[in-house]
């Protein structure tokens, strides 16, 4: 009995043994899931008014290297201070004297004023190659010194191309330059500074022997001093002269002679009629 008593208990404590608290977690599927918290927004700050203007000019920042407390005060006390004036170049002398004395080196007067520069023993004048041409090199008389003379035709030698004949040729004083004349008065201010094509490539004369046309050439000598500018420049030759040629009249007419030849064939034509009337027509302004 007391067996049997024991086995009851056994059972009952095995029935009613130790209950141990099983804690299920309950499973929620992925559709179930609460929505995410919504995202906080932080309010952005209200922008803030501009500082008011100051009518009184920041210092600039001060250098990047390092100054001690008096250099930064005497830097920004210069700062404050207005500009002075630049210091005045000093008063030039009056004279040619007293400017070589100052050590500003040798004056140099005017090209044009200037004459031109002989080599050495080389004679100022010479004897006039022509009756209308001066004891000058390179110029003639003025219409006034030929009439006063009695020259009222001018010649020159001419070699014809075709037959090789040298002869004289003669061209009326006042008919064939007032006919030059009134040309450069009519058309100075169109020419731009430049000889025109029938300046530059002159039709020459007829030979008076064989009768051939644009043969009959001036004969140029080899000192240039000897060459007859008033003859050629009433037969509207002066094209045929070489730039050296023209440089020579140039030179000796006080005229600057840097250029091509059209410009020194314009040169030629207007100071030979500036010489021969100084009063003329022949200003390009």
């Amino acid at each position: 009995m007391e067996d049997n008593q024991e086995n009851s208990n056994l059972n009952l404590d095995l029935t009613l043994g130790p209950s141990s608290s099983t804690t299920t977690t309950p499973t929620t599927s992925p559709s179930s899931s609460p929505p995410p918290p919504p995202p906080t927004t932080t309010p952005s700050p209200s922008p803030r008014p501009p500082p008011p203007q100051s009518s009184i000019s920041p210092l600039p920042p001060p250098p990047i290297f390092p100054f001690s407390g008096r250099e930064q005060f005497q830097y920004y006390l210069s700062l404050s201070q207005p500009p002075s004036s630049p210091p005045q170049p000093p008063p030039q002398p009056d004279n040619q004297e007293d400017r070589r004395l100052a050590g500003s080196g040798p004056v140099r007067a005017p090209r044009r004023n200037q004459g031109p520069i002989l080599r050495k023993g080389q004679s100022p004048t010479i004897p006039p190659p022509f009756p209308w041409a001066t004891n000058q090199r390179a110029v003639i008389h003025s219409l006034e010194g030929l009439a006063s003379k009695g020259i009222t035709t001018i010649t020159g030698q001419v070699q014809c191309k075709q037959c090789n004949q040298q002869y004289n040729m003669s061209y009326d004083l006042q008919t064939v330059f007032g006919t030059i004349r009134n040309f450069l008065g009519r058309e100075l201010v169109n020419l731009y500074d430049r000889a025109p094509k029938m300046w530059m490539n002159p039709v020459l004369p007829r030979c008076e022997h064989c009768g051939q046309r644009n043969a009959a050439k001036p004969i140029m000598p080899i000192k240039k001093r000897q060459i007859n500018w008033l003859f050629l420049l009433l037969g509207q030759l002066l094209g045929c002269c070489t730039l050296n040629q023209l440089k020579y009249f140039c030179k000796h007419s006080n005229i600057h002679r840097t250029g091509a030849k059209d410009r020194l064939v314009y040169l030629a034509y207007l100071g030979l009629s500036k010489q021969l009337d100084p009063n003329g027509p022949f200003d390009p302004n």
